[in-house]
């Protein structure tokens, strides 16, 4: 999920288990599990091999995670005290010096800590669990793009103008940035694509995307 290991990148069963001090057995069980999830392709008389992202997932799942978080800022905006801002200050802080070093993983784990920070103000986190189960190939390709130059500093002005709403109590505006922020990433999938085709499952054309991701 992390691309520690990247899309298409052999698994070795024997190698799993003698890490792990285990059998056979339960890793194979795993990679099964995996495979459901998109997560490993088993390619029978070949082997198993980590998943390429699928194209096709991900305007879905931008489509589902954007119409569940605009539910969570509106109510994180109605529900949010001086405390709240406070922390969702500190918050852009640590992103923007982040963002600055160029820690790409650190800064993965800090954009979702945001949003999730968002479903706990909202009083909703068990919402901002059921986007995370959603987004998982959206997350993989996130990660291609942190790595892309001023994409972080995006995110983080991104983040900005939607706390700044927050704050400001406006529901509406609120909801409307958090929709532009969500929006923004199906702009690099074209560009992802075209840039590291071996890591992609390309079943729809990355340039001609379902409105309804628009």
């Amino acid at each position: 999920m992390e691309l520690d290991l990247l899309p298409g990148t052999p698994i070795s069963e024997n190698a799993i288990a003698h890490l792990e001090g285990v059998s056979r057995t339960p890793v194979r069980e795993a990679i099964l599990r995996l495979a459901e999830e998109q997560l490993v392709e088993v390619v029978p008389q070949s082997g198993s091999y980590v998943g390429r992202i699928p194209v096709s997932a991900l305007p879905e799942a931008m489509l589902s995670r954007r119409a569940l978080e605009i539910m969570l800022v509106r109510t994180a905006t109605s529900r949010a005290t001086p405390q709240d801002w406070q922390l969702l200050d500190a918050h852009l802080a640590l992103q923007a010096d982040v963002a600055s070093s160029e820690d790409v993983s650190r800064f993965h784990h800090l954009d979702d800590e945001f949003h999730e920070l968002i479903g706990h103000i909202a009083g909703l986190p068990r919402v901002w669990e059921h986007v995370q189960e959603i987004k998982v190939q959206m997350d993989r390709f996130r990660r291609l793009t942190f790595a892309q130059a001023g994409r972080m500093g995006l995110v983080v002005r991104e983040h900005s103008a939607i706390v700044e709403e927050i704050k400001a109590g406006n529901l509406n505006k609120a909801a409307s940035e958090m929709a532009t922020h969500l929006t923004g990433l199906r702009s690099y999938i074209a560009m992802g694509v075209a840039q590291n085709p071996q890591y992609f499952i390309i079943d729809i054309d990355p340039d001609n995307l379902p409105d309804s991701a628009a």
